[in-house]
């Protein structure tokens, strides 16, 4: 008489290899390294402008609009336009770059912004206030609960 084993029909159609990941999830790949170039590439996102050269300034503002029409209200609010200068005074201040050409209230001011900051990992983060109630966890679904509500051993 035959009988099934889970585990054998694991082993027997390769459902535990790596390659099985491969089959059934869109044919993807893992990838497990990466070298030293593009570590070096995602240190900085805007490696291919040169923020220092006008050419470069423009370029980048070119991208940054095209994108922003593209998808209105991803950069900016809809409405609002981009302030390139408090972007350039910001990349300046965060990779110590010279900012003797800059507005000095404006470098300021930045500075005390960042410097005021709570330990923000990005300009995503959470606000501090929490708004709304959650009550996940906190109540047993209606579905599940028992009719009888006898206490299962």
């Amino acid at each position: 008489m035959h009988r099934l084993i889970p585990l054998e029909i694991f082993n027997v159609y390769g459902l535990l290899r790596n390659e099985a990941w491969d089959r059934y999830f869109y044919n993807e790949v893992v990838y497990d390294e990466y070298t030293a170039s593009d570590a070096k590439a995602a240190e900085n996102p805007f490696g291919i402008f040169n923020f220092d050269r006008e050419d470069g300034r423009r370029k980048f503002e070119d991208e940054v609009k095209k994108f922003a029409q593209l998808y209105p209200g991803t950069i900016a609010k809809e409405g609002e336009e981009i302030n390139f200068q408090e972007f350039y005074t910001r990349y300046a201040i965060v990779n110590k770059k010279d900012t003797s050409k800059i507005d000095p209230k404006l470098v300021d001011e930045l500075r005390l912004k960042l410097a005021n900051r709570k330990d923000e990992v990005s300009s995503y983060s959470l606000p501090d206030e929490k708004v709304g109630k959650s009550i996940l966890g906190t109540v047993f679904p209606q579905k599940m609960r028992s009719k009888s509500r006898k206490v299962m051993m």
